[in-house]
């Protein structure tokens, strides 16, 4: 448990906007204190789309609510894609594909709203959440 002494190396307070700034690293996590989930990012991201699809005509979420965790992954891969190393968390192919994933999810959920490209631009496909 985090104790609000100053003796733990991350306070309670940082370890959610982790959370919030790398949402994929939930997955390695998960992954690393349960042996036996087998879930990888591109399940998980696939998963939530389906999620946000069937949920998007209810009251109960609003196209941001549905949208936000959506966003927080593709800015977590604009900032690994655009290291000069692979990623330590999902190799420059895996984010590719991710990019496709969110991509067309977009669409369906925004009805072509969503500005495409043929390139990985993380920049362009952010934009698309405003």
């Amino acid at each position: 448990s985090l104790q609000s002494d100053g003796s733990n190396a991350i306070s309670s307070h940082m370890a959610g906007r982790w959370c919030l700034r790398r949402p994929l690293d939930l997955v390695a996590i998960e992954r690393s204190l349960e042996s036996s989930v087998v879930t990888d990012t591109q399940v998980a991201i696939d998963s939530y789309i389906d999620f946000a699809l069937a949920n998007q005509s209810q009251s109960q979420f609003t196209m941001a609510d549905l949208c936000l965790p959506l966003f927080l992954v593709v800015e977590q891969l604009r900032e690994d894609y655009d290291q000069e190393e692979e990623g330590k968390l999902l190799p420059w192919e895996d984010m590719e594909n991710l990019y496709d994933t969110v991509q067309d999810g977009l669409k369906q959920l925004g009805g072509g709203k969503v500005k495409t490209s043929n390139s990985i631009n993380f920049k362009r496909l952010a934009s698309s959440f405003k």
